[in-house]
């Protein structure tokens, strides 16, 4: 993908809307940010530059409190395949795990997800399991039987 579709993806996932959507947020692998890398459209010409710069102030920094309630979680399946999810902290783990299984092409039930060594319950959040920002969830294919008696 080259670096404008991919700003157009991401620029797509950001405007979404400030509700909490049916999936979460597929994104690529974070990448530092460069000094002046942001950018910001003003909808007026000339006209009332200061009012609008107020205004433009607020939103700023609800989104930037946003951001610190949204992290980044790798899920990875140890055959190389990755999904990146951008995520609030209370989004039920369900969400992530139905959209990597759909996403691989695989049934919920053959998979077992972990996160530093614990199973993943669907109703836990990110917030539960104290996750941070660029964990990793490993999905694990589902093993059933044991030993003969």
């Amino acid at each position: 993908m080259s670096d404008h579709e991919q700003q157009n993806f991401n620029n797509d996932l950001n405007n979404q809307g400030a509700g909490e959507s049916a999936t979460p947020g597929i994104i690529s692998p974070p990448v530092e940010n460069k000094a002046g890398a942001s950018t910001t459209t003003s909808g007026g010409a000339n006209s009332g530059d200061e009012d609008n710069k107020g205004a433009l102030d607020q939103p700023k920094e609800e989104k930037v409190e946003d951001n610190k309630e949204r992290i980044n979680i790798k899920v990875t399946d140890g055959h190389g395949g990755e999904i990146w999810f951008k995520v609030k902290r209370s989004t039920p783990m369900k969400k992530i795990i139905e959209t990597f299984c759909k996403k691989q092409g695989k049934d919920e039930n053959s998979l077992r997800f972990f996160f530093d060594g614990n199973r993943v319950n669907a109703a836990h959040t990110a917030e539960e399991l104290d996750m941070e920002d660029n964990d990793v969830i490993e999905a694990h294919h589902a093993q059933l039987g044991g030993s003969r008696v």
